[in-house]
Formats: structure tokens, C-alpha cells, sequence
């Protein structure tokens, strides 16, 4: 019976190997064909987002570098607020960068001689000097920049503007330029909405998640309710150090698996990443996980069946035969042997 036993399950483990196999290998096929799609799209995110970053890049050195602008800013304060037809110019200038540049929500300007002009009402004047003792402006001077890109500018929020304070939830990002002469900064402010709009525009499955995360460690994140999602975790570390451009590992997110992605930009520090839940990308092969253990299950209750079976007769006729035998030992020779089976003797 156990050999009988050994013979029947040993073609149920390879049944049970080629299963493992097949969903392991067409769990991988689906991987990387997901990758490369999402891949595809994570870097369409990328060129267009970085496109409107390049844009603002370039709008806020155009401004700062016009002639016009830069006599303003060389006016005292006096002469600044008394020349409306400048200021207006200037104003009309930047509102209609904001409303241009998809990506751009606000902009403002601070200026030494204590004109401070922005696309939300209310700026606050002669904010030069706190900025330059803030640590932006300290930042300016250690790095020698003409401009830098920032997370955000929560110090200088505080100060901008007459009785209300400017939330860091209403941007994503900013970039700081310096007046090439010195004489003013200008902000321009990347719009946290624009970048989730951006994200929804883009379905990367239930349960995904896609972040921007800027050079200085600010998460923007499709779901609003979520925080620090990417930061601090070794995957993104490993990510921030990898020579590639782009890549995707399998990770752990909340105790459960899911697929990371993730882009760099080129020319600018920061990177899309995005997390798939791993039970998304594979529901296309669940049903030949189900259907495996369908068939070694059904292989196992066949066979126990058919070692049942066959033992049972095979012991029932030994039976039959020792107890013929038994009475024939004992001098009763009327007994007769009824079986149509031969291979038991």
C-alpha cells in the first residue's frame, strides 16, 4: 500500500512543481510588462511636468533680466509706489506668467528698495532684509546661486502677507531667483492642485499611489490625506543613490506588497514615484494560481480514492486465500479458492 501510495503522489508533485512554476513565471512576464508601460508613463508625467518647471525656470530670469524691470527695482520706494503705470506693467507682467504656465500658481516679488509686488493681494513692502537673514537668503550666499528650487518657503510665508498667513498646502515647490544685481528675489510658486490633477489624469490601477518628491524631501502626493509616503524609506534611498534614471523593485508598504516606480528628472534634482499594490497587477494570473491547486486537490482526493480501492481488493483476496489455505491445513479439503484474480499468488 505504501509503495502503491508513493507511485500515485510522486506525479502529484510534479503537477504541484509545474503549477509553482507557471504562476511564477507568468507573475513575472506581467511584472515586467506592467513596468514597461508604467515605466512609459511615469516618464510622460516626468517630460511634461519638467517642461512647466523648465518654463517657470526660464520666465523668472526673463523677468528679472528686463530692462524695464530692473529700473524699477533701481527706483527708492518713494519714486517705486509714485510710477503706477511700472507697477501696474509689472503686475499685469506676472499675473499673466501665472495664468500661462499650467503649473505656476502664484508669484512674487520683494524688492530692496521695499516695493513688493505678488499675484495674491495683500503683499506686505520692505521684506527684503528678512528674507536675506532667513534661511533662504543664507542659503543664497554659502551656495553663491542665482536661483535655487525649494520644497517650500514656510519662513517667508509668514511675513508675505497683511494679516493672514501663506499656506505651504497651496504649492508643491518654488523657485527663488536673485536679481542678477542683487536688488530683489522672485518667487515663483509651483501649484499643489496642478500636480494632483496631473496625477489623475494618469491611472496607474486601484490602490496606487504617485508622489513627487523635490531635491530637499517635500512630498506631493495624489491622495491628500496621505503623508510621507517615499521619504525615509530604503527604497527610495536606494533609488536617490542609483546611477539609473529609472527603475522598479518590489517593496513592502504597510505590511502588504506592492510594485515601486520610480523617474528622475534630468537637468534638476527631484523624482515621480510611484507604489502599485502588487494584488492589482496580479489578478490577471489568480486564476492560474486557482485553478493549480484546483487540479493537485482534485489529483490528491483521486488518488487516495484509487489506493483505497486497490489495496482493499488486494487485501481482501489475500485474505480470502489465507483463510482457504488455513482451512486446508487443517485437513478440510472441500474448501475451494474463488477468485478471478492470479497476480496475488
Amino acid at each position: 500500500k505504501g509503495r502503491l501510495s508513493v507511485g500515485l503522489v510522486i506525479p502529484i508533485i510534479f503537477l504541484s512543481i509545474y503549477g509553482v512554476v507557471s504562476y511564477q513565471a507568468s507573475k513575472d512576464t506581467i511584472i515586467d510588462n506592467y513596468f514597461n508601460r508604467a515605466s512609459d508613463t511615469i516618464n510622460a508625467i516626468n517630460k511634461y511636468m519638467s517642461l512647466g518647471l523648465d518654463m517657470a525656470e526660464l520666465s523668472s530670469m526673463e523677468i528679472v533680466l528686463d530692462i524695464n524691470f530692473r529700473k524699477y527695482f533701481e527706483m527708492n520706494y518713494d519714486d517705486a509706489i509714485a510710477s503706477t503705470k511700472s507697477y501696474d506693467d509689472i503686475q499685469d507682467r506676472i499675473n499673466l506668467n501665472s495664468r500661462s504656465n499650467y503649473f505656476v500658481s502664484n508669484i512674487h516679488i520683494i524688492g530692496a528698495n521695499g516695493v513688493g509686488i505678488s499675484t495674491v493681494t495683500g503683499i506686505n513692502s520692505h521684506l527684503y532684509d528678512q528674507v536675506v537673514n532667513s534661511s533662504i537668503g543664507k542659503a543664497f550666499k554659502e551656495k553663491k546661486a542665482q536661483y535655487m528650487w525649494v520644497g517650500d518657503h514656510a519662513e517667508l510665508d509668514k511675513i508675505l502677507f497683511n494679516n493672514k498667513e501663506y499656506s505651504t498646502k497651496s504649492y508643491a515647490c518654488s523657485i527663488i531667483r536673485k536679481f542678477n544685481d542683487g536688488r530683489g528675489f522672485i518667487i515663483f510658486d509651483i501649484s499643489t492642485d496642478r500636480i494632483r490633477d496631473m496625477f489623475a489624469d494618469y491611472y496607474m490601477g486601484d490602490g496606487s499611489i504617485m508622489g513627487y518628491i523635490t531635491e530637499d524631501g517635500r512630498e506631493t502626493l495624489s491622495d491628500p490625506e496621505l503623508s510621507n509616503v517615499f521619504i525615509d524609506t530604503v527604497y527610495y534611498e536606494k533609488a536617490l543613490e542609483s546611477e539609473d534614471i529609472s527603475g522598479f523593485s518590489e517593496v513592502k508598504y504597510k505590511g502588504k506588497d506592492y510594485l515601486f516606480i520610480y523617474s528622475k528628472f534630468e537637468g534638476m534634482k527631484g523624482m515621480i514615484c510611484s507604489l502599485v499594490p502588487m494584488s492589482t497587477l496580479l489578478s490577471e494570473v489568480k486564476n492560474i494560481r486557482m485553478l493549480s491547486v484546483l487540479f493537485v486537490t482534485i489529483a490528491c482526493i483521486i488518488a487516495i480514492i484509487i489506493v483505497y480501492m486497490i489495496s482493499k481488493g488486494i487485501s481482501d483476496t489475500i485474505v480470502s486465500i489465507n483463510n482457504t489455505i488455513s482451512h486446508s491445513a487443517m485437513g478440510d479439503l472441500t474448501v475451494h479458492l474463488n477468485t478471478k484474480r492470479k497476480h496475488k499468488l
